[in-house]
């Protein structure tokens, strides 16, 4: 076992809303579970935060700095039914020592058209485009949703405080402005000091939204839609193959 591997102590935490979930109960029983799994030696839970989801994650960054043993936070939200190795699924690319820094499971989003939360940035005022094709494996990419959010704790280190903010960007010619979550405005400042994210092609979390959301509910809402109905960014699975590449 490497001196890195040795080392690895992740801190989970679980920001809720202060709204439930459609299908809260069957939510529920799935979380238990999850809690009779965890307790391994490198993770510990710290529980939950309620709030805006801004000020929720900000919380549970607040509980990793404060204790000087947790190396990773992972943040895993409440809406989602997240595989019950989790944890190891996404600490197997960290454990490495050029693992990423920051790295997502593939989630999407609950409401038609179902886009996976895996996005290149679109220009100045970030507007989102989507991955629509991706290989199996890791792959770096602009932005990510914080579903289930791996990020190392000298990332936090680096940032001021607020860590996670909502922004309204101004558009040109008086447009509307751009409203950004608190998860790609995350990203966009991890983009400005050179840390790039990864996402788990191999790990998802359905959503829970008006049904379980997957991949499945996305390819189904694509396949009954004109061709142009909505811009995507297509990865080349050969240039963008696992950027870092460990046996799984």
């Amino acid at each position: 076992m490497s001196e890195k591997e040795q080392k690895l102590n992740i801190l989970i935490g679980i920001p809720t809303g202060d709204k439930a979930a459609p299908g809260s109960s069957s939510l529920f029983l799935h979380w238990m579970g999850l809690f009779l799994k965890w307790g391994g030696n490198n993770w510990s839970l710290c529980g939950t935060s309620e709030g805006p989801p801004s000020l929720t994650r900000d919380y549970l960054v607040r509980q990793l700095l404060k204790d000087d043993k947790f190396t990773h936070l992972l943040m895993l939200d409440s809406d989602h039914f997240h595989p019950k190795d989790i944890v190891e699924r996404l600490a197997r690319w960290i454990e490495h020592e050029e693992g990423p820094q920051v790295i997502s499971a593939l989630n999407y989003q609950r409401k038609a058209p179902y886009r996976p939360a895996a996005f290149f940035f679109d220009g100045p005022q970030y507007g989102l485009l989507h991955i629509s094709t991706w290989p199996q494996g890791l792959v770096k990419l602009d932005a990510v949703g914080a579903s289930a959010l791996l990020v190392a704790r000298e990332v936090f280190e680096r940032l001021p405080e607020p860590w996670f903010e909502f922004h309204y960007l101004p558009m040109p010619d008086g447009a509307k402005p751009r409203f950004i979550g608190e998860d790609i405005w995350f990203c966009k400042k991890l983009k400005d000091i050179g840390v790039p994210v990864y996402v788990d092609t191999m790990t998802t979390c359905p959503h829970m939204g008006e049904a379980m959301v997957g991949e499945e509910q996305f390819r189904a809402w694509v396949a009954a839609q004109p061709a142009d109905t909505f811009r995507e960014r297509q990865i080349d699975t050969e240039a963008l193959q696992q950027e870092v590449t460990i046996n799984v």
